[in-house]
Protein backbone atom coordinates (compact mmCIF):
# COMPACT_ATOMS: atom_id res chain seq x y z
CA UNK A 1 0.00 0.00 0.00
CA UNK A 2 1.69 3.42 -1.16
CA UNK A 3 0.96 6.20 1.52
CA UNK A 4 -0.07 9.54 0.23
CA UNK A 5 2.35 12.10 1.37
CA UNK A 6 2.49 16.46 1.18
CA UNK A 7 4.96 18.62 2.43
CA UNK A 8 5.40 22.12 3.43
CA UNK A 9 7.38 24.99 2.51
CA UNK A 10 6.95 28.73 3.31
CA UNK A 11 8.77 31.98 4.24
CA UNK A 12 9.79 31.51 8.00
CA UNK A 13 8.96 35.43 8.41
CA UNK A 14 5.55 36.00 7.61
CA UNK A 15 3.89 39.24 9.02
CA UNK A 16 1.54 39.30 12.08
CA UNK A 17 -1.50 40.58 9.71
CA UNK A 18 -0.99 37.80 7.11
CA UNK A 19 -0.80 34.64 9.71
CA UNK A 20 -5.10 34.52 10.34
CA UNK A 21 -5.66 34.03 7.33
CA UNK A 22 -3.15 31.88 6.14
CA UNK A 23 -4.24 29.78 9.26
CA UNK A 24 -7.60 29.43 7.47
CA UNK A 25 -6.23 28.72 4.37
CA UNK A 26 -3.50 26.08 5.40
CA UNK A 27 -6.45 24.56 7.29
CA UNK A 28 -8.40 24.31 4.21
CA UNK A 29 -5.69 23.07 2.00
CA UNK A 30 -4.40 20.41 4.21
CA UNK A 31 -7.96 19.00 4.75
CA UNK A 32 -8.71 18.98 1.24
CA UNK A 33 -5.27 16.59 0.96
CA UNK A 34 -7.27 14.63 3.67
CA UNK A 35 -9.87 14.14 1.41
CA UNK A 36 -8.06 12.87 -1.47
CA UNK A 37 -5.99 10.44 0.52
CA UNK A 38 -2.98 12.15 2.13
CA UNK A 39 -2.34 10.40 5.38
CA UNK A 40 0.98 11.63 5.85
CA UNK A 41 2.38 15.27 6.27
CA UNK A 42 5.73 16.28 6.48
CA UNK A 43 7.59 19.86 7.63
CA UNK A 44 11.03 20.98 7.76
CA UNK A 45 10.56 22.49 11.17
CA UNK A 46 11.76 26.08 10.58
CA UNK A 47 10.15 28.73 12.04
CA UNK A 48 7.27 30.68 10.51
CA UNK A 49 5.55 28.57 7.97
CA UNK A 50 6.98 25.05 8.77
CA UNK A 51 5.93 25.38 12.37
CA UNK A 52 2.17 26.77 11.40
CA UNK A 53 2.04 24.02 9.35
CA UNK A 54 2.87 21.76 11.69
CA UNK A 55 0.75 22.89 14.18
CA UNK A 56 -1.94 22.52 11.97
CA UNK A 57 -1.59 18.86 10.91
CA UNK A 58 -1.20 18.22 15.10
CA UNK A 59 -4.62 20.17 15.18
CA UNK A 60 -6.85 18.55 12.34
CA UNK A 61 -5.40 15.09 13.71
CA UNK A 62 -7.59 15.08 16.50
CA UNK A 63 -10.71 15.29 14.71
CA UNK A 64 -9.27 13.40 11.67
CA UNK A 65 -8.04 10.04 12.82
CA UNK A 66 -5.37 8.07 10.73
CA UNK A 67 -2.94 11.13 9.84
CA UNK A 68 0.84 11.50 10.74
CA UNK A 69 3.57 13.69 11.12
CA UNK A 70 6.94 13.62 10.28
CA UNK A 71 9.34 16.27 10.87
CA UNK A 72 12.43 16.62 8.60
CA UNK A 73 15.10 18.26 10.18
CA UNK A 74 17.97 20.06 7.90
CA UNK A 75 20.59 19.00 10.94
CA UNK A 76 21.07 17.10 14.47
CA UNK A 77 21.43 19.72 16.28
CA UNK A 78 18.01 21.31 14.98
CA UNK A 79 16.52 18.73 17.52
CA UNK A 80 17.63 20.13 20.62
CA UNK A 81 15.85 23.72 19.43
CA UNK A 82 13.68 24.61 22.59
CA UNK A 83 12.01 26.44 20.24
CA UNK A 84 10.08 23.44 18.35
CA UNK A 85 10.61 21.36 20.90
CA UNK A 86 6.98 20.83 22.22
CA UNK A 87 5.95 20.57 18.59
CA UNK A 88 8.38 18.06 17.58
CA UNK A 89 7.17 15.92 20.50
CA UNK A 90 4.00 15.57 18.64
CA UNK A 91 5.71 14.07 15.72
CA UNK A 92 5.32 10.59 14.32
CA UNK A 93 8.52 10.55 13.29
CA UNK A 94 11.60 12.58 13.03
CA UNK A 95 13.89 12.49 10.20
CA UNK A 96 17.34 14.24 10.76
CA UNK A 97 18.92 15.03 7.35
CA UNK A 98 22.26 15.91 8.30
CA UNK A 99 24.52 15.22 11.05
CA UNK A 100 26.12 17.97 11.40
CA UNK A 101 24.95 21.96 9.94
CA UNK A 102 26.74 23.09 6.71
CA UNK A 103 26.19 25.55 4.34
CA UNK A 104 23.26 24.12 1.40
CA UNK A 105 21.44 21.47 4.45
CA UNK A 106 19.00 23.28 4.39
CA UNK A 107 18.12 22.33 0.80
CA UNK A 108 19.33 19.34 1.35
CA UNK A 109 15.82 18.92 4.00
CA UNK A 110 13.77 20.66 0.83
CA UNK A 111 14.61 18.12 -0.95
CA UNK A 112 14.53 15.16 0.84
CA UNK A 113 11.05 16.08 1.75
CA UNK A 114 9.94 16.79 -1.78
CA UNK A 115 11.06 13.20 -3.00
CA UNK A 116 9.61 11.64 -0.76
CA UNK A 117 5.80 13.47 -1.41
CA UNK A 118 3.09 13.80 -4.08
CA UNK A 119 2.17 17.10 -2.87
CA UNK A 120 3.57 20.22 -2.11
CA UNK A 121 1.66 22.85 -0.12
CA UNK A 122 3.82 26.29 -0.21
CA UNK A 123 3.26 29.60 1.79
CA UNK A 124 4.54 32.05 -0.28
CA UNK A 125 4.30 36.37 -1.09
CA UNK A 126 5.65 35.12 -4.54
CA UNK A 127 9.23 36.50 -4.60
CA UNK A 128 11.87 34.63 -6.15
CA UNK A 129 14.81 32.84 -4.59
CA UNK A 130 14.96 31.86 -1.07
CA UNK A 131 14.35 28.41 0.03
CA UNK A 132 10.85 28.78 -0.53
CA UNK A 133 12.00 29.36 -3.96
CA UNK A 134 13.95 26.22 -4.24
CA UNK A 135 11.71 24.53 -2.97
CA UNK A 136 8.41 24.87 -5.07
CA UNK A 137 11.25 25.07 -8.18
CA UNK A 138 12.49 21.71 -7.08
CA UNK A 139 9.15 20.21 -6.69
CA UNK A 140 8.05 21.30 -10.83
CA UNK A 141 11.32 20.02 -12.12
CA UNK A 142 9.94 16.42 -9.90
CA UNK A 143 6.16 17.09 -11.13
CA UNK A 144 4.60 17.35 -7.95
CA UNK A 145 1.58 18.67 -7.53
CA UNK A 146 2.00 22.36 -5.98
CA UNK A 147 -0.63 24.38 -4.37
CA UNK A 148 0.45 27.66 -3.24
CA UNK A 149 -1.07 30.03 -0.13
CA UNK A 150 -0.08 33.55 -1.21
CA UNK A 151 -0.21 36.29 0.93
CA UNK A 152 1.19 40.11 0.87
CA UNK A 153 -0.15 41.05 -2.73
Amino acid sequence: MNIKKCCFTGRRNIPNEYIDSICRELEKEVLKAINEGYTCFLSGFASGADLMAAQTVINLRSEKGGICLEAYLPYAQRERSKSISDILSQCDRKVICSDVYYTGCYHKRNRCMVDQCQKLIAITDGKEGGGTGYTIDYARKKNIDIVEIKYGK
